[in-house]
C-alpha cells in the first residue's frame, strides 16, 4: 500500500514539473488577436446570419484554411507586445482568453502601429492562401464604402468609432495614391449588412453622390456588390485600395504597398479623439462627426 502511495506522489510531482516546464510554450506566437480572429469571425464565419452584401455564401472553408494557416505561423515565438493581448478561438482550441481592439488607434497608437507592421506580411500570406473560388482580378482602385448600420446606429452613443467620410477624404486618398483618370475606380456598395430598408435607401443615395463627384473629376467608376468573400477578395487583390472606418477593409488592406484608411479616431461625448500617431496611410482629416449631423436621413454628401 505504501508503495502505491509513493508512486502516486512521484507521478504527481512529475506532472507538476512537466506543467511548469511546458506551460509557457502553450501560448507562444499570436493565435488570434481580436483584429485577426474576431474581425474574420465577425465578418466571414457566420454564413446565413450576416447580410453584408447582396448575396450569401458559405465561407466556412475560407475561415478554416485561414485559421490553420495563421495559427501555425512562426512569426513570433515570444510575443513582443504584452500591451496587446491575444486569445485562442474556442472552436479550434477549446478556450477563449483576453480580447483587445488593436485597430483602435486613438489609444496607444504607437504600439499598435508597430504591431501591425510586424504581423501584416504573415497575415496577407495566409489570406492569399485561404482565398479559393473567387475572382482574383487585380482592379486598379477599389473604394470600400461602409454604410448600412453605420452611421445611423452610432449617433447618440457615448463612444463611437464609426463614421461616414467626407468627399474631401476621397479627394485626399486619390491624390495620395496618385490615381489618374486612366485607372478605373470600383466602389464596393455593400449596404445590407445589419441595415434596414430606410438605411439602405440613404446609403445608395450617398453612393451615387460619391460616384457623381468622382465622375465630375473625369474618373471612370463602376459599382460592385457581390458576395462577402468576393468583395473581400476584390479589396485584397486591388492595386490600390481606399478604405472606410471598417475592420473588413482594414483586414483586406493592411500591409499593401498602396492603401489608405480614414482617420481612425473616436468621437466621445461630442469630442473627437485623434490617434496619437498618424501613419502615412491614414488620412489626417476627420470624418463627418455625429454631433454635426442633426438627421442622417436628410443629409447629402457635398463638397465642404
Amino acid at each position: 500500500m505504501a508503495k502505491w502511495i509513493w508512486f502516486a506522489l512521484f507521478m504527481l510531482i512529475v506532472t507538476v514539473v512537466l506543467l511548469i516546464i511546458l506551460l509557457p510554450f502553450s501560448n507562444t506566437g499570436i493565435v488570434y488577436n481580436d483584429n485577426i480572429g474576431n474581425m474574420m469571425l465577425d465578418h466571414m464565419s457566420a454564413p446565413g446570419q450576416w447580410r453584408y452584401s447582396s448575396k450569401h455564401q458559405d465561407i466556412s472553408a475560407f475561415f478554416e484554411r485561414f485559421c490553420k494557416c495563421f495559427c501555425k505561423t512562426t512569426f513570433q515565438t515570444s510575443y513582443p507586445y504584452p500591451e496587446i493581448p491575444f486569445y485562442r478561438h474556442a472552436k479550434y482550441y477549446g478556450q477563449t482568453g483576453l480580447r483587445t481592439d488593436a485597430w483602435h488607434f486613438f489609444e496607444d497608437s504607437q504600439t499598435k502601429l508597430a504591431y501591425w507592421d510586424q504581423v501584416s506580411s504573415e497575415l496577407r500570406k495566409c489570406i492569399n492562401y485561404s482565398l479559393e473560388d473567387v475572382n482574383k482580378t487585380s482592379h486598379d482602385v477599389v473604394i470600400h464604402m461602409r454604410c448600412s448600420d453605420v452611421p445611423f446606429q452610432e449617433k447618440g452613443h457615448g463612444l463611437s468609432l464609426y463614421h461616414i467620410q467626407t468627399l474631401q477624404y476621397y479627394d485626399w486618398a486619390l491624390q495620395h495614391l496618385n490615381v489618374t483618370d486612366e485607372e478605373e475606380i470600383t466602389v464596393l456598395a455593400t449596404h445590407k449588412w445589419k441595415g434596414n430598408t430606410e438605411n439602405e435607401t440613404v446609403c445608395h443615395k450617398w453612393t451615387n453622390q460619391l460616384v457623381k463627384h468622382l465622375e465630375q473629376k473625369n474618373f471612370r467608376v463602376r459599382i460592385q456588390s457581390e458576395s462577402i468573400l468576393q468583395d473581400f477578395a476584390t479589396l485584397f487583390y486591388s492595386k490600390k485600395s481606399i478604405g472606410s472606418c471598417s475592420s473588413f477593409c482594414f483586414m483586406a488592406s493592411i500591409g499593401k504597398p498602396l492603401f489608405v484608411m480614414p482617420m481612425l479616431g473616436a468621437e466621445q461625448s461630442g469630442t473627437y479623439v485623434k490617434p496619437g500617431d498618424i501613419p502615412s496611410w491614414m488620412c489626417p482629416l476627420p470624418p463627418i462627426l455625429h454631433k454635426n449631423v442633426p438627421d442622417y436621413y436628410v443629409m447629402d454628401l457635398v463638397a465642404q
